[in-house]
């Protein structure tokens, strides 16, 4: 069983802690970063669900989260209450005004998706502050 993001970042900070002490760390044999990117349209459904349909919002590295794949599942969830919503919104509001309200969505989502496509493009070196 692979230890969670949380546990192993845990094991960080009291190895950390431990200092000259601490022994080696074990070697992790599938490391999450070696595994190829998902295909573009599940990628853009994943950042979509992500940001809860209301803006496309990124999969960041952030220590003591769960990895990225436990996410995308999380994230994938949240299609069945986006499409509940429209479908109650269909039998419940007349059909045009649904259409203009999911045409609306679609324009704000994609130029949200273009958005953040465009930050993920930028690379910043992280320099030391003892330096």
């Amino acid at each position: 069983m692979r230890p969670t993001a949380a546990h192993a970042w845990e094991n960080i900070e009291s190895a950390l802690a431990a200092g000259d002490q601490a022994e080696d760390a074990p070697h992790d044999d599938n490391p999450v970063v070696d595994r190829g990117p998902p295909p573009r349209m599940l990628f853009f459904v994943a950042l979509i669900a992500n940001g809860w349909f209301l803006r496309a919002k990124s999969f960041t590295y952030s220590p003591g989260t769960e990895s990225i794949p436990t996410r995308f599942k999380v994230a994938f969830s949240r299609w069945f209450y986006f499409l509940l919503f429209w479908i109650i919104g269909l039998v419940t509001v007349p059909t045009g005004l649904v259409g203009l309200a999911f045409a609306g969505w679609l324009v704000w989502i994609m130029l949200d998706l273009r958005r953040i496509l465009g930050e993920m493009d930028n690379q910043v070196e992280l320099k030391s502050e003892h330096q």
